[in-house]
């Protein structure tokens, strides 16, 4: 029952990792310490895509019987949190690969105006995570009372 509160705790640090870009665009200064951010976000992120990976293959896809049948409630709340999970893995972990991999001022240029694209759905997703781990964690607490 721990991976309720590993979960709940993961999501809600993804999720303050991701919020930030929600500034980013308003402010000037903002941005310029979110760039100090990008290789924690980034390595971060690719632990985070893989683990929400792992997690909906085999925590869901060999369970889902258990998850859906048993607590229906709970198996859409863990297919949303490893959704979410994985596209914030990859929308974190996005910058740092493009930077890592490539060496090519061209690449470069258009990995980064595709990463700013994407960011919009940073922020959103960044919330979803937060509320999504609160849940877990209130959920844990309210089923067994720690």
């Amino acid at each position: 029952m721990g991976a309720f509160i590993f979960n709940g705790l993961l999501a809600i640090l993804l999720g303050l990792l991701a919020v930030p870009t929600l500034l980013a665009g308003q402010n000037p200064k903002a941005q310029e310490m979110l760039s100090k951010l990008v290789p924690f976000q980034g390595i971060f992120g690719i632990i985070v895509l893989v683990w929400g990976l792992y997690k909906l293959i085999f925590d869901l896809l060999f369970n889902i019987g258990l998850f859906f049948g048993y607590t229906p409630v709970l198996g859409i709340s863990f297919l949303l949190l490893s959704l979410v999970q994985v596209a914030l893995g990859f929308l974190l972990g996005f910058g740092f690969i493009s930077k890592m991999m490539s060496s090519n001022e061209a690449a470069k240029a258009k990995s980064e105006e595709l990463r700013q694209k994407l960011a919009a759905f940073q922020g959103p997703l960044g919330i979803a995570a937060i509320v999504l781990g609160v849940w877990f964690i209130i959920y844990r607490v309210a089923l067994f009372g720690y």
